[in-house]
């Protein structure tokens, strides 16, 4: 069993060997990317198993979804690492900056994802789709993404915001709760009917 499918298991998330291998494959693309882009900060395989757990631990407590978007997807955590454990779910990742979206897409081809489609833009300029699940992490306040995005999730959906200790408290009510693992608060909304 590799490093990265006996973390996950030890927080139980239990993957296919097909499932760690294109995790696994994200990551090397990531660090291939990384030399000459630099889309994100980490360098040792340690954080990158610590990101892909970060992006994956919601589904130990998340309802079923079919549909999700994730709003300003970057370098892929959490949508990428979602999307190969969720593949009978459909991902739409929003990246508007070009060499984010480029490798977004590069990598979506490398791992024939065909659950994943990658849009060049901005979440406020989407205008189709109707998403039960709307993911974030570390892009704005959780109240503007809400604002932005209400028109895109279904009645009854979920927001998923991956926040910080300090940003936790950013939207509060009846609709919310936020779950601990390590530092990161993961903080679920749903929407009313």
């Amino acid at each position: 069993m590799s490093l990265l499918a006996e973390l996950l298991s030890q927080n139980g998330i239990y993957i296919t060997d097909k499932e760690a291998e294109k995790l696994l494959k994200f990551c090397e693309l990531l660090k291939m990317w990384n030399k000459t882009h630099s889309l994100t900060s980490m360098r040792r395989d340690e954080e990158f198993n610590d990101a892909i757990l970060d992006s994956v631990y919601p589904l130990t407590f998340l309802d079923n979804f079919k549909s999700a978007l994730d709003i300003g997807s970057g370098a892929g955590f959490p949508a990428l690492p979602l999307a190969i454990l969720k593949s009978d779910a459909n991902f739409t990742l929003c990246e508007p900056l070009s060499k984010k979206y480029a490798f977004l897409q590069f990598t979506k081809l490398e791992l024939e994802l065909s659950n994943v489609t990658v849009k060049k833009s901005r979440v406020e300029e989407l205008d189709e789709g109707e998403f039960d699940l709307i993911s974030s992490r570390a892009v704005a306040n959780s109240q503007i993404l809400i604002e932005l995005s209400s028109k895109l999730l279904k009645n009854g959906g979920m927001w998923l915001f991956y926040k910080g200790e300090r940003s936790a408290t950013e939207v509060d009510g009846k609709n919310v709760q936020i779950y601990t693992k390590n530092r990161r608060h993961y903080v679920l909304i749903r929407k009313e009917s």
